[in-house]
């Protein structure tokens, strides 16, 4: 999915009441989430963002492409559950250049 498209789906988990939501949301979207991850994005606050001038940000870091810079979140895929429950290596694609990259987040999921 797009940066884009996954945060889109993550607007779509606010009303999720319990990690069996969250689980069918993701299944609907074509995404596997086990249930302790589903409940890890329930109890946690969302710390991916799309910003109003078009760049993603994983806890306040810009995303974007180590070899070409490209930042957009419509030309950056990546794994939604990844993404949204902030991994500790989330793994992203670059639509401009085919590169693939990983962000290694410094915090870990445990709140």
């Amino acid at each position: 999915m797009t940066l884009t498209d996954i945060f889109e789906l993550q607007k779509e988990i606010a009303p999720c009441k319990s990690p069996s939501d969250i689980q069918k949301l993701f299944d609907d979207n074509g995404e596997d989430c086990d249930i302790q991850t589903a409940q890890l994005i329930l109890d946690s606050a969302r710390k991916f963002t799309v910003s109003e001038q078009g760049n993603a940000y994983i806890k306040s870091e810009l995303i974007f492409c180590p070899d070409c810079k490209n930042s957009s979140p419509d030309k950056i895929l990546s794994n939604a559950v990844e993404v949204i429950s902030i991994s500790d290596i989330i793994h992203f694609g670059c639509c401009e250049c085919g590169t693939m990259f990983n962000v290694q987040c410094a915090i870990s999921n445990v709140q």
